[in-house]
């Protein structure tokens, strides 16, 4: 359920013991990886980025990574992933930059995967001037796990999120979701 409140005031929400609220200012981007049960468990895994999208303004996020196993991040060994997503006239673009860093490289192949919560679906969805693939809901699950070539995308119309998945080539990739 997704309620939009102003700033700058004191709220009181429902929380039973089995609910947990959570609160995200518009224009954030929070990343997330699969639940594992301790670092390596999965060598290589999509990375999720939740957009929640501001009316104005450019939200941006840098995603560092490192091995997570030895004290490499002391010698500078790391990659850094520029994520940018900023409203249009029309919709949206998002932009994953260039990915930088040295002395420690990305696991193998594997997806960005982009969950943007939005009011309504989008009409097209693009990268580099060519519609991505829209797919069944159904077969996201298994398109973002095993699809690491190709890029596609859906609605969710139950959470009001278009997920769009990329393969992490390390390369810039602006995709423009068309609403109007």
């Amino acid at each position: 359920r997704k309620t939009v409140y102003t700033g700058e005031q004191w709220i009181t929400v429902d929380a039973p013991l089995n609910t947990i609220p959570m609160f995200v200012r518009a224009g954030s981007i929070i990343p997330t990886m699969p639940v594992m049960q301790y670092i390596g468990q999965r060598e290589v895994y999509p990375v999720t980025f939740r957009v929640f999208p501001a009316r104005t303004g450019t939200a941006a996020f840098e995603l560092y990574e490192d091995d997570g196993d030895d004290l490499g991040y002391l010698k500078n060994e790391f990659l850094k992933t520029p994520v940018t997503f900023q409203p249009t006239d029309t919709g949206y673009n998002l932009t994953v930059g260039i990915r930088t860093g040295k002395g420690y490289t990305a696991p193998g192949p594997r997806n960005f995967v982009f969950e943007i919560y939005m009011d309504k679906a989008p009409k097209s969805v693009t990268m580099g001037g060519s519609k991505i693939k829209k797919i069944n809901a159904n077969r996201m699950a298994v398109d973002i796990e095993q699809e690491t070539n190709t890029a596609s995308w859906v609605w969710d119309k139950e959470r009001n999120v278009c997920v769009v998945k990329l393969p992490d080539s390390g390369m810039e990739t602006t995709v423009n979701i068309q609403q109007d």
